[in-house]
């Protein structure tokens, strides 16, 4: 397998990923902020959470649109490489920030820090074709 296969498997799995847990978390508010321990007190603060959740399901619907349009995946996977470090990026800084005791965060953290890697190497095999 190529490549340029694997690196269009990354995308339609990191897009149908984020499409699906868009879905869920919109529809399911309260089983997402009872996982992750979130305290909503107010309706506004459901709101807000189907709002995030929408927003990860149109990225994951376009990051599936662009991994069957594209003939080229390498600046698809460039994507969801970016994707991907924001989740890194903004998991680290709430480590720092907001303190170390995020059971959660830790498998979440080491999940995207090995997809981010995998990517990384496939990105530029990629690179030296």
């Amino acid at each position: 397998m190529n490549t340029e296969n694997i690196a269009k498997k990354i995308n339609y799995l990191a897009g149908g990923v984020l499409l699906i847990l868009g879905i869920l978390c919109f529809v399911f508010v309260d089983d997402f902020t009872k996982m992750y321990n979130i305290d909503l007190l107010t309706i506004q603060g459901k709101t807000e959470m189907r709002v995030i959740s929408g927003f990860s399901f149109i990225v994951g619907f376009l990051l599936l649109y662009f991994t069957y349009k594209s003939k080229k995946q390498k600046k698809v996977l460039f994507a969801t490489m970016l994707i991907t470090s924001y989740f890194l990026f903004a998991r680290l800084i709430g480590l720092v920030i907001d303190g170390f005791s995020q059971e959660i965060t830790y498998y979440e953290l080491f999940l995207e820090l090995v997809g981010f890697v995998f990517m990384c190497v496939i990105y530029f095999k990629i690179s030296e074709r």
